[in-house]
């Protein structure tokens, strides 16, 4: 990130860069066996530049070719989106965490552990078939500009 926004801030006055991850997980249980298991991950990149009070934007889901993000974004000005601002510097805004650290441990094999626990506990208590769906997510985000700004947050 920080090398696509010193790349980009060779051809505009103002750039920002924000990413975006997410990973997640999920079991389904039908009456004690696993009926279906998915899950996925996700990985983008954004860029945001101004030049000459015009906005450019570019995306891409890796840093493999950096040089093509900020080119997509200087080709987007031709858009002529114009901007009366620039990016925001960094300022001293609390920050609320909503990330568990035992997040990052959780496995499949711990959800259906969890799901055998809870048909356990309500087996015989219940009348019918005993469905349990558990899933687990991890996001992180970071925006970093020109101004100085770096900012990131987890949650789970």
């Amino acid at each position: 990130m920080d090398k696509l926004l010193e790349l980009a801030r060779k051809s505009s006055e103002d750039a920002e860069v924000f990413h975006y991850g997410s990973s997640n997980g999920s079991l389904s249980i039908e009456n004690g066996s696993v009926s279906e298991i998915g899950g996925s991950l996700q990985d983008g990149y954004a860029l945001r530049i101004i030049k000459n009070r015009v906005l450019g934007t570019s995306y891409s889901n890796n840093l493999v070719n950096r040089k093509a993000v900020v080119e997509g974004a200087l080709t987007s000005l031709i858009g002529k989106v114009k901007v009366g601002y620039g990016f925001p510097a960094p300022s001293k805004i609390k920050k609320a965490e909503f990330y568990d650290r035992k997040a990052e441990d959780v496995t499949y094999s711990d959800l259906f552990r969890t799901g055998n626990d809870i048909l356990s506990c309500l087996h015989g208590k219940v009348k019918g078939q005993l469905n349990v769906y558990l899933g687990f997510r991890r996001d992180s985000k970071r925006i970093i500009n020109s101004q100085g700004l770096d900012c990131s947050s987890r949650s789970s």
